[in-house]
This record gives C-alpha cells, sequence and structure tokens, in this order.
C-alpha cells in the first residue's frame, strides 16, 4: 500500500517538548514494519522530519472513519533523512498513546504513554499514585475553545519542577511556572494565559512516593498565568 501523506501529522515541535526531537503520528491500515521500512515515508525531508524524531504509528482497521480504537501501535525514532524518505527504528515495548476525554484516570501500567489532550471542550488527566520509575509524556494537539485542560496529581502527591512558558505570537519564552512539590498538585491550563495552545508539551517522572517531576514548555498569547495550581 502506498504511502498516504494526509495521514502523517506533527504533533509538537523540538521547540516546544523540552529541547527533544519533533513528534510525529502517522496513522495506516498496514503493518508497523512496513511503516517503518526504510524511505516508506517519502516526503520526511519537505515535512521537516529531522534525525532524533520521534514517530508514533497507530494502525486502524479503517482509516475512513476511524470509528473503533487502533488495531496496533508502534513507536520508533528516525535514524536518517535524505531525499528519498526517513529510516526509522522501531524501538518496540510500545505504550499505546492515550486519547482524552472528560477526565481520564492514568494507571501505574500505562508508564510511558504518550497522552493527547485534544478535546476543544477540555480534559483532564489524573496521575496515578507516584511511584519512581513511572513517567507520562503530555501533548497539548488541539487548543481548547472552553474549560481547558488539565494535568491532576492522585490524592496526596504534588507536583515539583517548572515549565516555560512561551508566547505563541512571537516564540519566545515570557516566563517560567514553578511547581513547589508541596502544595501543587495540578497543572491547570484552564485559560489561553495558562498555556493550553497546541503545541505544547509537558512530561512527569515520579521522583518519590509522593512528588512527580515536571517539566516541558507551554504557550500562551497575552499576558502569561501560572498553571500551577493547588486545588
Amino acid at each position: 500500500m502506498a504511502y498516504n501523506t494526509r495521514e502523517l501529522r506533527l504533533l509538537t515541535s523540538k521547540f516546544n517538548n523540552g529541547g527533544g526531537g519533533n513528534i510525529w503520528t502517522y496513522d495506516d491500515t498496514i503493518a508497523a514494519s512496513v511503516a517503518f521500512a526504510a524511505n516508506y515515508i517519502s516526503d520526511a525531508s519537505a515535512r521537516g522530519m529531522e534525525v532524533g524524531d520521534k514517530v508514533i504509528y497507530r494502525r486502524y482497521a479503517d482509516l475512513a472513519a476511524k470509528t473503533t480504537a487502533p488495531t496496533g501501535y508502534a513507536e520508533g525514532w528516525v535514524t536518517a533523512v535524505g531525499s528519498s524518505g526517513a529510516t526509522i527504528v522501531d524501538f518496540g515495548g510500545t505504550q499505546p498513546p492515550v486519547e482524552d476525554a472528560l477526565s481520564v484516570t492514568l494507571t501505574a501500567a500505562q508508564s510511558g504513554s504518550v497522552c493527547i489532550f485534544d478535546k476543544a471542550d477540555g480534559a483532564k488527566f489524573i496521575l496515578p499514585a507516584a511511584a519512581p520509575g513511572l513517567e507520562f509524556e503530555f501533548v497539548i494537539a488541539g487548543t481548547p475553545s472552553s474549560v481547558g485542560h488539565r494535568i491532576e496529581c492522585a490524592s496526596g502527591d504534588f507536583l515539583i519542577g517548572s515549565i516555560l512558558m512561551d508566547d505563541g505570537d512571537t516564540g519566545l519564552t515570557t516566563s517560567a511556572a514553578a511547581f513547589n512539590g508541596s502544595s501543587h498538585l495540578a497543572c491547570d491550563m484552564s485559560e489561553v494565559a495558562k498555556g493550553w495552545l497546541a503545541g505544547g508539551f509537558l512530561k512527569v517522572s515520579a521522583r518519590t512516593e509522593v512528588q512527580w517531576l515536571i517539566r516541558g514548555h507551554l504557550l500562551h498569547t497575552g499576558n502569561v498565568s501560572s498553571p500551577a495550581a493547588t486545588s
């Protein structure tokens, strides 16, 4: 089957995900080994794909509707990009991406997953109880029109660390939002000033049994406001 250019999507750029590579998704009906075959994604260079980028592959029974859950998943690293396309290495052990909803409670078994914010009316992910070794990535793929997005700790856990707040109009970093690890229990992107714009990227890693380390970039416009929340 031929490569479907419409199904390659840039989730977040390297400028917004804490200094890592770009993150892409590709949806198709083929096996991951075919999707990741050398030069299958033939327009990689023209689309801006680079060595070190991550590609999340989702296999569907029917691309036209996508009314059922994907039947397969894979993640790979881009190891080469040339005029004929990209070389992608499947690194195995992939967790399926977690789609958003009004409220999604994550489990420890989903550690390593990429969680995607894409609901127009906002969404919430609730972390499992903190335990060293657990980690999750969050990508804001769609800008909400109301309510906003939220990452919330389980009862008794807190967020510690800082995230950069970038102006979506100028691309410049305007400030850093700090989480104190003792009272900040959520990252609440409840308005544009708190970074709910598409393109944001966050990563949380459990450093103790009561604290999650948070870092990444969020995009805002206008006057910036911290998403660090105590309730």
